[in-house]
């Protein structure tokens, strides 16, 4: 009996094991830690490699090297690059290793491979409208698409040399063309081809045919130059616990099984079971030698079978050895089972009678069961009809017991196996036989063509594993092993092993002369059907086809726009907190009694920090823009003081003695209009600061006109004249484009993004007018742009004027009030609580929720200034707690946040807060923001 399978499984097994397995004791390495180990990788290759929007590396096998760091306390660098050059620069060790790749000959002619720690399967993908998805040996002559330089190129070039082999670098490019049909097919690996198919928004557009050409395990590759290196991988792997690295892959593969799942075999049981495993390790199994298909030896003299399947399955997830042997028969070892001589067996039917004397798993496959008989026998539709007949049973199978119990009048004839049931049979020594379906199947195949499958008896054939008496804790670990086997491996072990066809007896003559008529009519009737609707059916395919690519396009976009939103929200929060505590340091600093020099100096840092707010504002504003998201306000505004204020702003960055600033409104406009002042003066005001920059020496002139008007709805056009440098056609042409400037050379000599004309365009449009330029080199420019404003002739002159008036007078209502100022940034809290304190304001701090909570529990406050992004409790959970639980219905909060976004003011208000303010903190807004909202 060849036996050797079972010890090079459980060989295996304890090696994996004593690989990957320890968790708790490490093997010390020892390395130079003070110089990282250079690994190559692959910048694009999803998901095992892939560059975050900030450049950083991440992916499936960049974060198992960072985890591989991290465990062994070895600093590691990826280097992130094309294929073919990361490999170079592997094979050049110009790196330490490469991240991973599979085994050739020709890579172990100059490095050597570590311990496999993934494996990935090679696919080959089609367009969806194929009808026919071929094999790749039946593709000669067609065009198949292979990455250059990649193990599945070569793979193909050798093993299919007919086929047209296309190499790329950029697989969009061949997708596209597939599409195109410039190109047939495309073979790579399988996650990566699923993940940019996904992220080119193509998912059904694309088939993967069922054939696997490849599936290779994924190893480092060292460089024989730094061959020393290799052992300390190799420890350093194997000191990785496994459940971490389980944890990696389905984080980015969470479709597949784990790789290392089968490195760890019990990580699904309890510490108790794990020790009781450890003391067993070798268990002896039961087998029956001649029970095709569910168990035998075949002519190797190997034990194969259905159970066999299952009992390899188990053995490596657990990590143990089953020996099989014992007997010539099922019954031999069932028998030596009940009297605890061997261990387990791997397929028995549980009955009541058999627990007494075993213990079972739960079954792990089920099967029909049916009734032989020869063919010139009596009619036979179940087992009432075999009353007072001879059946065939195999001894010691469940049908005896079943048959007993339920059929007594059945003249049971016990037989050594199937295989002799059915040569009884043949010999009229029974008058038929039970057992399985699958295995009668089996036997009929042989060629015994005088016998046939009566019927279908009322049982089914459940196999379990059978365990002796005294090892009752083995018992539960099988039932976990067993369940831990996927549907999609049963179905492939049945396919293995089962190929069942029941011909039930039937007067062929009789079908022959009803039946065939039939099913030709229906044969035409299907025909003209199918033909008639082939056309449209075609149609319906290709309508459907667009309709998801062009829905995949759409959800990509959003998905797009969602996580710009959500990049720009963070990098405004970002930058406002420490921009916050630049301003308000300013803001103090001038009140604090500074010499001449130190108030330029002062100056300077303020308006550095008010440029770069402008920068933050304008590219979110832009992102608002462009998504449709930025809204106008309307209210009454003057604008005498848009204009003056957008004078004394130009003024601080001109030379007053060489060049003259001036404005004129005509007598034509209303002197109150109704509209969104702030983005009137920041059009203006962007246009007004290029003329400054630009200009030297000579005038700017700021003149507003009346274009057009109606009743209640007034057209302004705004002109800002320069004497400037000027600019040429070709640069007039870029002005309005996104991050583009008229010249490189401006921003090298000016600075600038290219952001403020382009907002500035989208700005007007927003408020229905427009914007345009004429310019001369050497002779200045002119800007204009047209806005849509409302008016009501004066009205709200007085509604103006009186509420400065309330706002300058409720200042003084502050004096004394008591604030709880919460924030979780020390400056910030320095900042805004000087500020308060030094405009009368009495002020306690607290650096998160928590703390304002208890705060709020021992003192009363007038107001809160509450923060919004806080460790713990932010600002919205902090302000529902506070409404809700604490019942602090009418005490004013108000949000102090560097969250400025829409949704962020939006969130404010829902989770019950008064007022939104914005950092970097404006203080006269601040208080302005108070007095409006404490009693």
């Amino acid at each position: 009996m060849n036996l050797s399978k079972f010890t090079i499984v459980g060989v295996w097994s304890l090696l994996l094991i004593s690989h990957f397995s320890k968790i708790v004791a490490q093997e010390p390495l020892t390395y130079d830690r003070s110089s990282p180990i250079k690994i190559s990788t692959i910048k694009e290759n999803p998901p095992f490699s892939l560059p975050l929007p900030d450049g950083t590396q991440t992916g499936l096998y960049v974060e198992f090297w960072r985890l591989w760091s991290e465990v062994n306390n070895i600093p590691v660098e990826i280097i992130p690059m094309g294929l073919v050059n990361s490999i170079e620069m592997a094979r050049t060790a110009q790196v330490d290793m490469h991240i991973g790749l599979f085994v050739s000959n020709e890579r172990k002619k100059w490095g050597e491979f570590s311990l496999p720690f993934h494996k990935v399967e090679t696919g080959v993908f089609f367009r969806s409208s194929d009808n026919r998805l071929p094999r790749l040996k039946d593709m000669a002559g067609k065009k198949v698409a292979t990455q250059v330089g990649t193990f599945q190129h070569e793979h193909l070039r050798k093993a299919f040399p007919d086929i047209q082999l296309v190499t790329f670098d950029d697989v969009e490019l061949v997708l596209t063309e597939i599409l195109k049909g410039n190109i047939d097919a495309i073979v790579g690996e399988v996650p990566y081809l699923y993940s940019v198919i996904a992220q080119m928004g193509l998912v059904g557009v694309f088939e993967r045919s069922k054939e696997v050409v490849l599936t290779s395990e994924v190893h480092g590759l060292v460089p024989n130059s730094r061959i020393e290196l290799l052992p300390i991988i190799n420890a350093g792997i194997n000191n990785i616990p496994v459940n971490k690295v389980i944890a990696l892959e389905k984080k980015w593969m969470p479709n597949l099984a784990p790789f290392f799942s089968a490195l760890d075999p019990m990580q699904e049981l309890t510490l108790r079971e794990k020790e009781w495993l450890r003391a067993q390790s070798v268990f002896t199994l039961g087998i029956d030698k001649n029970s095709p298909p569910f168990e035998f030896i075949d002519e190797k003299g190997e034990f194969v079978g259905i159970s066999s399947e299952y009992v390899d399955i188990v053995s490596n997830q657990l990590g143990i050895k089953f020996q099989p042997g014992f007997g010539e028969e099922w019954i031999e070892s069932f028998n030596a089972l009940k009297a605890g001589e061997i261990d387990v067996m791997s397929a028995v039917v549980m009955t009541e009678e058999r627990a007494q004397s075993m213990h079972f798993s739960e079954p792990y496959i089920s099967f029909a069961t049916a009734i032989i008989a020869r063919k010139d026998s009596s009619y036979i539709r179940g087992m009432n009809d075999l009353t007072g007949k001879r059946v065939g049973i195999v001894r010691g199978f469940v049908f005896e017991e079943y048959v007993r119990r339920d059929y007594p009048e059945v003249i049971v004839v016990y037989s050594d196996s199937l295989e002799d049931s059915v040569q009884k049979l043949k010999d009229s020594e029974i008058d038929a036989a039970v057992g399985s379906l699958v295995a009668i199947n089996n036997e009929l195949n042989k060629g015994h063509s005088e016998l046939k499958v009566a019927a279908f008896t009322p049982y089914d054939f459940e196999l379990s594993f059978a365990v002796r008496k005294g090892l009752e804790p083995l018992v539960p670990i099988l039932n976990k092993a067993l369940s831990k086997i996927s549907t999609k491996e049963k179905a492939k072990i049945a396919n293995n092993w089962l190929s069942v066809t029941v011909n039930l007896d039937t007067n062929i003559k009789i079908f022959i002369y009803w039946g065939l008529p039939i099913v030709i009519i229906l044969l035409f009737i299907i025909i003209f059907v199918s033909r008639a609707n082939r056309k449209m059916q075609f149609e319906i395919f290709e309508r459907k086809k667009t309709e998801i690519l062009l829905e995949n396009l759409k959800n990509k976009a959003e998905r797009a726009n969602q996580a710009k939103d959500n990049f720009l929200a963070n990098m405004s929060h970002e930058f406002r907190t420490p921009m916050n505590a630049v301003v308000g340091m300013s803001h103090l600093l001038e009140e604090s009694g500074l010499t001449g020099i130190q108030k330029e100096y002062n100056q300077t840092l303020h308006n550095s920090a008010a440029s770069l707010l402008v920068l933050i504002d304008d590219i979110l504003d832009l992102s608002k823009v462009e998504a449709g998201k930025l809204e106008l306000e309307i209210r009454p505004f003057k604008l005498a003081d848009v204009i003056k204020n957008i004078e004394n702003q130009v003024r601080l960055i001109i030379d007053n003695q060489v060049v003259n600033l001036k404005s004129r409104i005509s007598p034509e406009v209303p002197q109150v209009l109704l509209g969104d002042a702030i983005r009137f003066g920041q059009v203006l005001l962007n246009l007004a600061n290029n003329a400054a920059k630009f200009t030297h020496k000579g005038e700017i002139t700021i003149l507003v006109e009346v274009e057009s008007r109606t009743e209640d709805k007034i057209k302004l056009k705004v002109f800002v004249r320069d004497s400037g440098i000027g600019m040429n056609y070709e640069q007039q042409a870029r002005l309005f484009k996104t991050y583009s400037q008229a010249d490189s050379s401006i921003t090298r000599k000016y600075g600038g993004t290219g952001l403020g004309l382009a907002i500035s365009q989208k700005l007007t449009e927003l408020m229905k007018g427009s914007i345009g330029v004429e310019s001369e080199v050497d002779k200045g420019s002119c800007f204009f742009f047209t806005v849509e404003f409302g008016y009501r002739n004066g009205v709200e002159k007085e509604n103006i004027g009186k509420e400065k008036t309330k706002e300058r007078g409720g200042f003084s209502d502050l004096l004394s009030k008591k604030i709880l100022l919460v924030d979780d940034n020390q400056v910030n809290l320095i900042v805004a609580k000087t500020m308060l304190t030094n405009a009368g304001v009495d002020v306690v701090t607290a650096l998160n929720g928590v703390l304002a909570i208890e705060a709020l529990e021992e003192t009363d406050f007038d107001a809160i200034l509450m923060d919004i992004q806080m460790p713990d409790m932010d600002g919205y959970e902090t302000t529902r707690y506070i409404r809700n639980e604490m019942n602090l219905k009418d005490i004013p909060i108000i949000a102090v946040s560097a969250n400025v976004m829409k949704s962020d003011i939006d969130k404010s208000f829902e989770s019950g807060m008064n007022a939104h303010i914005g950092k970097p903190l404006n203080f006269h807004l601040l208080l302005q923001t108070l007095a409006s909202n404490v009693p």
